[in-house]
């Protein structure tokens, strides 16, 4: 197993996603009679394009994660593709692409006992209840739970 900066920026990516994703799940979900609609159950396959952003740290981070749950694929790109990680759960692996001076570098990495989870950028909704009002989230009307 190994750790690299990648990693790193991984879970620091995944803290800000999650919260960010609360909102997201309110986006996503159509309107509805708020005592019979049941939170929405997520897609085991699907893209999904954020931007992480730390103001006070001027961090200002576009990402792209791709997850394939059912063959155990992921991929993560940051800064618009110039690094991407991929996880290859199926082959126990992790490709790391970078660019490093004038060239493109890749990093395989190799679990010897089993893969890290994939990551699960929307939230499980189990057990919420939808809210008695849809909510205005920059002026597009949404269902929250």
């Amino acid at each position: 197993f190994y750790f690299s900066s990648a990693v790193m920026r991984r879970e620091s990516a995944l803290l800000v996603a999650a919260l960010l994703l609360l909102v997201a799940a309110a986006v996503l979900a159509p309107e509805a009679d708020a005592a019979a609609e049941a939170p929405p159950m997520w897609p085991s396959k699907y893209t999904m394009a954020l931007v992480l952003e730390l103001p006070y740290a001027h961090i200002r981070e576009p990402i792209e994660v791709t997850l394939d749950r059912d063959s155990g694929r992921e991929a993560i790109r940051y800064y618009d593709g110039m690094d991407t990680t991929l996880y290859r759960n199926d082959l126990n692996t992790t490709f790391e692409l970078y660019p490093r001076k004038d060239v493109e570098t890749c990093y395989i990495g190799v679990f010897h006992h089993s893969p890290p989870p994939l990551t699960s950028l929307l939230p499980d909704l189990t057990g919420y209840t939808l809210a008695s009002a849809p909510v205005d989230i920059d002026g597009v009307r949404c269902n929250a739970w």
